[in-house]
């Protein structure tokens, strides 16, 4: 009991100091004179965010697409069926709703980060 407890404290630790550097890091970047270096870690945010959101949206779409098979004792195949659940046949509704969902919380801290530039920028003009 006592070991899982200082091993989450550990791991706490280890996820804020790892979010401080990079809070640290954006900061650095966008005090420098080029306008770039302190857009990468937003841009690379970003494009983490498209692939968690088109990685959940294909998840949900397989996860109600199954295909079933039959086969013999002898590895003989009988048939094959591909099953289809209503949400896969009903509407789109449902998988955009996770898109949606997805896009918006992985945007979190490309928002947080986009932001730390734009505070930094309009410091550094004044």
């Amino acid at each position: 009991m006592l070991l899982r407890t200082i091993f989450i404290i550990f791991a706490a630790l280890l996820v804020l100091g790892a979010l401080a550097g990079v809070i640290v890091l954006q900061v650095h970047l966008s005090k420098m004179k080029g306008q770039w270096p302190g857009r990468i870690l937003p841009i690379m945010s970003f494009i983490g965010s498209l692939t968690t959101t088109v990685s959940a949206v294909v998840g949900v779409v397989a996860f109600h697409t199954m295909t079933g098979s039959s086969i013999t004792q002898y590895g003989e195949l009988i048939d094959s069926v591909t099953l289809y659940s209503p949400l896969a046949l009903s509407s789109a509704l449902p998988i955009a709703f996770v898109g949606f969902g997805a896009f918006l919380l992985t945007n979190v801290p490309t928002l947080i980060l986009t932001g730390i530039y734009i505070a930094c920028r309009r410091n550094s003009q004044v």
